[in-house]
């Protein structure tokens, strides 16, 4: 199986950054590789197994299912995709005290890359992150209602 490494574009065919943090996090780099050469967008990579019953390959099904969420994240999380989620005013709804809940995981990147872009004020995401975990509560009491996935530790 072959795998090709591509890094996303915008709609202006500037290359999708994130927060990838090279002094902190390392670069992406192939250590396989006589000098430690960085991983460039085209970069194709031969994948093997010697035991495909114990180690299987990944799917290709999966890997382009990946791929295409990957760039539907990558619009989402470009600053107008995000000033379309986030356009209107912050709910100033008061998250409940009485629960151990979290922002949701995605909801808390995308608020995370807000506040980078300047789309957000430190106090709108705040507000925006209440209304996200107000919903959360509300969903794991509504009754008759399955809530899959809800990280809620009650007291």
């Amino acid at each position: 199986m072959y795998v090709q490494v591509v890094w996303l574009k915008n709609k202006d065919g500037d290359r999708v950054d994130y927060d990838w943090n090279h002094a902190r996090d390392g670069g992406i780099s192939d250590y396989r590789r006589e000098g430690y050469i960085p991983v460039r967008h085209g970069d194709v990579y031969e994948m093997l197994t010697t035991d495909p019953e114990n180690h299987p390959l990944p799917s290709e099904f999966f890997l382009q299912i990946q791929f295409g969420v990957h760039k539907i994240l990558a619009g989402v999380r470009a600053a107008g995709g995000l000033r379309v989620i986030f356009g209107g005013d912050p709910p100033e709804d008061q998250c409940p005290t009485d629960y151990d809940v979290k922002v949701p995981v995605f909801w808390q990147v995308l608020l995370d890359d807000a506040l980078r872009e300047g789309v957000l004020s430190e106090e709108q995401a705040t507000l925006w992150g209440n209304a996200f975990i107000r919903d959360q509560v509300d969903a794991a009491l509504a009754p008759d209602i399955e809530s899959p996935g809800i990280e809620t530790a009650f007291p």
